[in-house]
């Protein structure tokens, strides 16, 4: 699985070193999700997804959002990657997900026990890397897609990982 994800990296404009981080152990929740614990730099430890319920902690990320409108939705975290999944399913066929993340072993984690291609879809655009290379990737390839109509209603999704992990000042 890792080889073809790196595969699509590359077709992503990226290469294997945006995985070359360390991996975490990967749990299940008591919905049988995946999910693992991450040390925040305060030496917390949080799951990257509740250990509970995963389904829950998904549709109260979401339940404030109208998903009938034409929508940007700019998700901060890959995370195990469900939230990206039921945005996608949620959304109307002209709304567009940027899906940022910056941890490298966050990534490599995700890289390692998940299929890279469910997320692979026009209408998803991922930047991976440094703050600074984030910002450079956005302002090369936002141009890539036609955002007009769905800029007008931009949304940040932060799941509450993040929110811990980075605080509200994530980018």
């Amino acid at each position: 699985m890792v080889n073809n994800n790196v595969e699509i990296l590359n077709r992503i404009g990226y290469g294997k070193e945006q995985i070359d981080g360390k991996t975490f152990k990967l749990e299940f929740s008591r919905d049988n999700m995946k999910t693992f614990q991450y040390k925040c730099n305060d030496s917390k430890e949080i799951y990257i997804n509740s250990i509970y319920n995963t389904h829950k902690e998904i549709d109260n990320l979401l339940k404030d959002i109208d998903f009938d409108k034409d929508n940007l939705f700019i998700v901060y975290g890959i995370g195990m990657g469900y939230h990206i999944k039921e945005i996608y399913n949620r959304m109307t066929k002209f709304s567009y997900i940027l899906v940022i993340e910056k941890d490298k072993d966050i990534l490599s984690t995700y890289m390692e026990h998940n299929d890279f291609s469910e997320l692979i879809n026009p209408n998803i655009l991922f930047f991976f890397g440094s703050e600074e290379e984030i910002i450079e990737n956005i302002h090369t390839n936002i141009t890539r897609i036609n955002i007009m109509g769905a800029a007008v209603n931009s949304v940040s999704i932060i799941p509450s990982a993040y929110k811990q992990i980075y605080g509200m000042r994530y980018i």
